[in-house]
């Protein structure tokens, strides 16, 4: 058969035009079916399933290039039978075949006829008659200015193409496009997400286990330590109870700080349970300043409470609530050599504000904001007075948040510091 004559071109192109819905509603159409689409599979249904109506086609075909960027991998591909897309799933880069030549060329190419498709592909001139094919309509995928694969529009008679139907054809090729990078960065941001989940639950279970590991020998220590204080292996003289006595500080003190380590990765990795509930700003107050009261004497500060609503409530996990209170009133504790600390709360509209003031050296301007961060020191030199790891207030803003506040510092070197910690209130109260 000769090519297509130009007399044969004019009387198939009108009636072809007369099968094109107006290019505008077809793209909105199409363009909304891929705004459903989260996969590279969903994406190629939703165009091959546009396409094959609009254009007429026998079938269509969406091809992308794969990981190593040296194959081709068919994604989706209608009306072909089934042994050839088995055995065309993946082929290479470099095969002379319309749909890698697109891929590797970012060019369109419109076949129209039969013999001009064997002219230009004489290799694939047999599977022609698997298929039945005549004309092919084969447009690139392209997306960040590069290709990433191509449209494949086959027709089972000799097929003319017109301006238009090419501009169509083309713009559904770049919405098809547009959606396969959205839906490879979805997947690859969902299997990042996956691989940080993994590593949070791994970290987490880790230190559970160390922690517990940890923790055994330390309680086995302070039971020795208690036994012999109370003389149970004989009577201690003063400097012998003052050793031990250290060394139960000592413990305590590592205790808490494997301890701290284990509520961080928690909230980290979601583990964290929160009972919300309405927690009286009052009693939540007050048993924060009775933990600390002895700490403060020790240092000869005082601790004064101010509540001018001592009734209101506010939404939040009492325990956890109680943990950033004395977080704070033990830092202010820590921090201040002479003068007194201050708590106060004040609630107004939907929010409950407990400020924790202190009159201790105070935070420099550049650290202000990096105290909140995990494994922060003020102060990160060997020689430092204070202890810790720098992980209470990075846990207390994360418990605040969590439970739908905030927390914030404001302070001036050597004038002391506020910290202030939100939370919600009862719907009730608002």
């Amino acid at each position: 058969m000769a090519a297509i004559t130009r007399e044969q071109r004019s009387v198939l192109t009108p009636v072809v035009r007369a099968k094109v819905r107006e290019p505008a509603a077809v793209l909105h159409d199409l363009a909304a079916a891929l705004s459903e689409a989260v996969s590279r599979e969903d994406v190629a249904t939703a165009v091959v399933d546009a396409a094959v109506p609009v254009f007429g086609a026998a079938g269509a075909v969406v091809a992308v290039l794969g990981e190593t960027r040296t194959t081709i991998e068919l994604v989706r591909a209608a009306a072909m039978p089934h042994e050839i897309e088995m055995e065309w799933r993946h082929f290479p880069l470099d095969s002379d075949v319309p749909l890698a030549e697109v891929t590797r060329t970012g060019q369109a190419v419109f076949i129209e006829s039969r013999e001009e498709w064997v002219r230009r592909y004489p290799a694939i001139g047999g599977l022609l008659g698997a298929t039945g094919h005549h004309a092919v309509a084969t447009l690139p995928l392209v997306a960040g200015g590069r290709p990433i694969g191509a449209l494949g529009l086959s027709f089972d008679a000799p097929r003319v193409l017109s301006a238009d139907e090419r501009a169509l054809a083309l713009s559904a090729a770049l919405l098809c496009a547009q959606a396969m990078e959205r839906a490879r960065l979805f997947d690859e941001e969902k299997r990042a997400r996956a691989i940080a989940e993994g590593a949070n639950r791994a970290k987490t279970e880790f230190l559970t286990v160390m922690s517990h590991e940890l923790r055994t020998p330390l309680n086995a220590i302070a039971g020795y330590a208690e036994l012999l204080e109370v003389g149970v292996y004989g009577e201690l003289n003063s400097a012998q109870l003052e050793s031990v006595s250290r060394l139960q500080r000592s413990q305590r003190h590592l205790l808490s700080l494997i301890n701290e380590v284990l509520t961080y990765a928690r909230i980290e990795s979601g583990m964290a349970h929160y009972d919300m509930a309405d927690v009286r700003v009052e009693q939540a107050l007050a048993l924060a300043e009775a933990l600390v009261a002895p700490q403060a004497r020790a240092k000869g500060l005082s601790i004064s409470v101010y509540c001018e609503h001592p009734n209101a409530t506010v939404r939040a996990d009492a325990e956890k609530l109680q943990q950033i209170l004395l977080n704070l009133l033990s830092n202010a504790v820590k921090f201040t050599d002479a003068g007194g600390i201050e708590m106060r709360c004040d609630v107004s509209g939907v929010t409950g504000s407990f400020m924790v003031c202190d009159t201790g050296r105070g935070i420099p301007d550049d650290k202000l904001e990096r105290i909140f961060e995990p494994f922060v020191q003020i102060d990160p030199t060997l020689t430092r007075t204070s202890h810790g790891v720098g992980l209470g207030l990075a846990i207390s803003r994360d418990l605040a948040r969590r439970m739908g506040g905030d927390l914030v510092a404001a302070s001036r070197a050597q004038k002391g510091s506020t910290f202030t910690l939100t939370l919600p209130r009862p719907a009730s109260a608002a």
